[in-house]
């Protein structure tokens, strides 16, 4: 039939695409793209922003960035070096950024989280942002211009928009967030000391006479460059007087040159340096805090107990066992728990799953019921698990009390004291990995002995509330659950005979299932219980609709194929409310086919359908019809003459 053909097309389609997706997995398996991707209006031209090709090239752009930032200032500051030597390296770098501004045009780029690969677009937003300040860098004005002495500084002064382009160097630096403020912070201070200095140089050298002759050579370029930025640093933290200035190179004093424009040179130097240290201080400051943050916030809380306990007048050894708890938990986890992080808003609950399989995977699989579990189903038990940690000496467990919750001990040492016929107190002792208190999830009975922490202990605990929630959606759980409780029961009664030990296993077997039967029928479970159920018939339906019609037709209302003829169907109190969530009045839902009547199955096969027909559970004078039209199932409730 085409539906079954149509079914298996789409199964072999999603195959090869889940082999695609696990190959691309392995091939990139460290690699996590955070961006949505929108294959519209591309084009083959078009280079993703995150291709390793796109990543090499802004890789040697910042490179050449830095070279820039550099060496542009130097070239136009001390213009009586000869810089001809290099021709070639500037050559490359004016036709580099050129194909630069066509890398751009045919990149995509990155908007509200989205990559945006429509070549429109991207022009769009190029020309808005940095198409002019590339264009005015990168435009060849040596070739227009004649080759004497103030067109040459012209071509010069044309090249410093470059240095603009630092910005993409602190786009990589962002990964980096911690020290981010205070690389930029750096890095501003550094560049305008090493700007200012090369001004300054341009200013004050006497190595060009009025003639415009050079007068230096290569090696006054070291110690006139250092001399330059001794002079601006001291101008950048304030204290710069032209008293202070011995010269070591060919530098005229300023006080001979004495200007307005030098004073306003002066002011802008000493302002740009105060931000730019402040930041920089500020910032080490800040960085050298936060090494040690987790221990400063650690200090604060034991002040605030501290504090609150001496309010409080708690006795002197009820105080320390606190700040011993305390210590425990900074030297054993520094002061952090595993609930904090799997409880953080932004987590997803797939992440939050497999981080807690990697904290409690390897303690599960030392209990025998979870050892050998699927990972969903661990992940759910992991995501249950709470931390409890208790002194030596605290009380984990009182006889007589109603057990609510099963332990695991996940560090330490803890005994059970089991009373003895002679008024004797018999010890057991359990260790890393051991569990006790699981008979509790599966009956509700009062605990039958003491345990008691015997050294400091790590304990993760699984509630009942949650087991409930596990056991309603895994039953083959509840099994084993059942056969280690009743195993264990039997082994604490140390019965010799095998004729009462079987006795007493039917016994415990019956009072096991009486209380799961009971907790089925608790109301806060019923819900889970009818989810599974209605999902298991669901599933049915489907797999019975893409099985032949003529042996869809044979299904028999009553018969013994009807999907509502099992005994688990007792167990439940299935009212009206439920009924009418498994069918939709005939008046209300939508009609894609006429009423019921007897039809073909050539007709069957033109409409790509399926129809079968299950007994209405609140109602005997009605049935459910369900019809799987192109993978959609469709249920209505069809009325009847005389009751099934």
């Amino acid at each position: 039939m085409q539906f079954a053909e149509d079914g298996n097309a789409k199964h072999r389609s999603w195959k090869a695409i889940s082999k695609l997706a696990v190959l691309a997995q392995n091939m990139n398996a460290h690699k996590i793209d955070i961006y949505h991707d929108r294959k519209l209006n591309t084009s083959r031209f078009m280079i993703h922003p995150n291709s390793k090709l796109r990543r090499a090239w802004e890789i040697s752009t910042v490179s050449l960035v830095v070279y820039v930032c550099i060496m542009i200032p130097f070239i136009v500051g001390f213009q009586f070096i000869d810089w001809s030597g290099l021709g070639p390296m500037n050559t490359f770098i004016d036709v580099y950024f050129i194909v630069d501004m066509v890398m751009t045009l045919r990149t995509g780029i990155v908007s509200n989280g989205e990559v945006v690969m429509d070549p429109k677009k991207v022009a769009k937003k190029y020309f808005r942002t940095w198409f002019i300040v590339d264009l005015i860098s990168n435009f060849p004005l040596v070739l227009f211009v004649p080759s004497s002495g103030k067109s040459l500084k012209i071509v010069k002064l044309q090249k410093i928009p470059k240095l603009l382009r630092i910005g993409r160097l602190l786009k990589y630096l962002r990964e980096y967030a911690k020290y981010y403020n205070l690389i930029v912070s750096f890095l501003g201070l550094s560049m305008g000391l090493h700007f200012f200095a090369c001004i300054w140089a341009s200013l004050f050298n006497e190595c060009i006479d009025g003639r415009g002759q050079q007068e230096c050579g290569d090696d006054e370029l070291a110690p006139m460059y250092v001399q330059c930025v001794h002079i601006i640093m001291l101008m950048f933290l304030g204290i710069g007087e032209s008293t202070t200035y011995m010269s070591i190179a060919r530098l005229r004093n300023p006080e001979v040159e004495a200007s307005i424009e030098l004073y306003y040179m002066s002011i802008t130097v000493f302002m740009l340096g105060t931000i730019f240290s402040s930041f920089l201080f500020g910032n080490v400051i800040t960085l050298l805090m936060s090494w040690d943050q987790q221990k400063a916030q650690f200090r604060n809380r034991m002040d605030m107990i501290k504090a609150e306990m001496k309010y409080y007048e708690l006795p002197e050894e009820l105080q320390h066992r606190v700040r011993r708890n305390y210590d425990y938990l900074w030297i054993n986890q520094r002061a952090y728990s595993d609930m904090m992080l799997l409880n953080q808003p932004g987590i997803s609950k797939p992440l939050k799953t497999t981080i807690a399989l990697h904290l409690y995977k390897d303690l599960l699989n030392t209990v025998p019921f979870f050892a050998g579990s699927d990972s969903r189903f661990l992940g759910k038990v992991c995501l249950a698990l709470e931390t409890a940690v208790y002194l030596p000496g605290d009380t984990i467990i009182y006889c007589d009390d109603i057990g609510k919750e099963m332990f695991i001990v996940r560090k330490g040492l803890v005994e059970i004291l089991i009373p003895d016929h002679d008024n004797l107190e018999k010890r057991i002792y359990l260790r890393d990995g051991n569990f006790f208190g699981e008979t509790a999830l599966v009956i509700d009975v009062r605990r039958t002995n003491t345990v008691r922490a015997v050294n400091i202990c790590d304990l993760n605990v699984l509630s009942k509330n949650a087991f409930n929630e596990i056991a309603a959606e895994y039953p083959e759980f509840v099994e084993r659950m059942k056969r280690t409780v009743i195993k264990r029961q039997l082994d604490n009664m140390n019965i010799q005979s095998p004729a009462e030990k079987a006795k007493v296993h039917n016994q415990l077997t019956r009072v096991v299932d009486q209380s799961l039967k009971q907790r089925r029928m608790s109301a806060s479970l019923r819900t889970i219980y009818r989810a599974k159920k209605l999902g298991d018939k669901l599933k049915d339906i489907a797999d019975r609709a893409s099985k032949p019609t003529t042996e869809m037709l044979s299904l028999r209302l009553g018969g013994t194929d009807d999907l509502d003829g099992d005994e688990e169907d007792d167990d439940f109190d299935y009212d009206d409310s439920y009924s009418d969530d498994m069918s939709l009045n005939m008046h209300d839902a939508p009609r894609p086919f006429p009423p019921l009547t007897e039809e073909s199955e050539e007709e069957m096969a033109r409409r790509e359908s399926m129809s079968i027909y299950v007994p209405n559970n609140s109602s005997r004078n009605s049935v459910v019809r369900c019809v799987c039209y192109k993978e959609t199932l469709i249920m209505y409730t069809c009325g009847l003459t005389s009751p099934l």
